[in-house]
């Protein structure tokens, strides 16, 4: 049992449990959660609710600001990252309602709630197209999207951007058909054309073609449409080559198209969209459900690895565009994850991003994982660096042993018996105050979703008497 050091068990921040030896409330220093927390232990350790609780605090200083310093105040944009599907999902709705805040749904395989649109990046369609193959690159397997092939999908994605946006493509390239040959969908999202310009549906390189052909004639008779022009000037490389010289661009690329055309129901123009500007600059809860949806419709696993990599990458260049110098201003991006496993994609950037230089962007993170072997060692390790560490049961032997030398750097206080023997809800902590690092030392922490009605005033907090549920 090592004590809850004394400056903890005043009102610096969140209250995250109790003193094992006294019962004392035991707080995190407020101003030091933008340093991040990691919060890393197996699954039922209690990691997931602490990580919730943490949103439902940030939810009351948006609702009731404290104006105590280094606490986050009402300007804090709360991105709930889960995967777990409806159950966990739910919970952060339910943090949201209890507290009397409105929480915005995103559930990827639900077309009734919002979308996210990863095009909206501004600039031209060229532009946009390669940014979201650089989240495409970032989500699939290291060197799944070789350079040249990166190339050949940014001028087809371009081209599918302006199918997209103009209706007239579609028609034309379906107009006098041959009986039995394939039309192409009208109304359907720019990844759909892109599969087909690619070859890779059932009308293979002559319905591409017919696509193209149609997207050259409308060029060539709207002059003025800069978009689409641009477009045609910048996509078609491709169709200058020979049928098999264009097999060759994309046969590596097919089965990521595929995959990607799986996800229709996100990507279609017909679903409700925002964008992340508008999400990060809301000062609101967000919540991001990746797995089974709340009302039923299931995500292949593959696919939850897919869009939350994809989506936590676009998130991270929308803060690069929007959010310079909101530390200094005082406002923030949350950023909570339950399992960093499936936000991080096939390089380090841009979950180590978040932590080396998000700060002076306002982004704060929680990052939880119960698979860190999984992580890539300089995403593992930044985990271990944050400025607040809370560490559950364990088992794996390499991890308990890096545990042990973050607690206990002397190797005095410490040993792998102490992390393998935590009771559930029980957790080793390491953090610190505004001014120095302090001793780690064991928490009892709380299950505040037990109760969330008693959250504000354990916390607290007054809450006004009107209430709004979760939308």
């Amino acid at each position: 049992m090592r004590i809850v050091p004394p400056p903890l068990l005043e009102r610096v921040g969140p209250i995250v449990g109790t003193a094992p030896d006294d019962g004392n409330s035991a707080h995190l220093f407020a101003s030091q959660l933008q340093y991040g927390v990691a919060l890393i232990g197996e699954r039922g350790s209690g990691k997931s609710q602490l990580a919730r609780a943490l949103f439902g605090f940030d939810i009351l200083e948006q609702m009731c600001p404290s104006g105590l310093p280094g606490f986050p105040g009402e300007k804090n944009s709360l991105i709930a990252f889960e995967n777990k599907g409806p159950d966990g999902a739910k919970h952060y709705l339910d943090w949201a309602a209890a507290l009397g805040q409105t929480a915005v749904l995103i559930d990827v395989a639900d077309t009734n709630t919002f979308g996210i649109d990863f095009t909206a990046t501004g600039g031209s369609m060229s532009s946009r197209a390669n940014e979201f193959v650089d989240a495409l690159v970032y989500a699939f397997e290291d060197g799944a999207i070789q350079s040249r092939a990166r190339t050949s999908l940014g001028q087809i994605f371009t081209l599918a951007l302006a199918v997209e946006a103009t209706p007239e493509i579609t028609a034309s390239a379906n107009e006098n058909l041959e009986p039995l040959e394939p039309v192409i969908e009208s109304g359907r999202s720019f990844v759909y054309y892109a599969y087909v310009l690619s070859g890779g549906t059932g009308g293979g390189d002559a319905i591409a073609k017919r696509l193209h052909a149609a997207i050259k004639a409308y060029a060539g008779d709207n002059p003025d449409n800069d978009a689409v022009v641009e477009a045609m000037t910048y996509g078609s490389y491709p169709f200058t080559k020979t049928p098999s010289e264009r097999l060759k661009m994309f046969e590596s690329s097919q089965t990521k198209l595929s995959q990607l055309a799986e996800m229709e129901g996100w990507f279609t123009p017909k679903r409700s969209k925002v964008t992340w500007h508008q999400v990060v600059t809301a000062f609101r809860p967000t919540v991001l459900n990746f797995g089974q949806s709340i009302s039923g419709e299931q995500v292949a696993e593959r696919n939850t690895k897919l869009m939350s990599s994809m989506a936590l990458y676009t998130l991270q260049r929308q803060i690069e565009r929007t959010c310079s110098g909101w530390e200094e201003l005082k406002q923030w991006v949350s950023i909570y994850a339950d399992e960093l496993s499936l936000l991080a994609g096939s390089t380090a950037e841009p979950v180590v991003w978040f932590q080396d230089k998000g700060r002076s962007f306002g982004v704060r993170t929680i990052f939880a994982t119960q698979r860190q072997t999984q992580l890539m060692s300089e995403v593992a390790d930044m985990l271990l660096s944050m400025k607040t560490l809370i560490a559950y049961k364990q088992r794996n032997p390499d991890i308990i042993d890096k545990l042990v030398r973050i607690l206990d750097p002397n190797g005095e206080d410490w040993r792998a018996s102490d992390i393998t023997s935590l009771p559930n809800f029980t957790a080793a902590v390491k953090t610190s105050t505004n001014v120095n690092d302090l001793p780690a030392f064991t928490l009892s922490v709380e299950n505040f979703e037990a109760e969330r009605a008693a959250f504000a005033t354990r916390q607290g907090y007054q809450l006004p008497t009107t209430t709004e549920g979760a939308a």
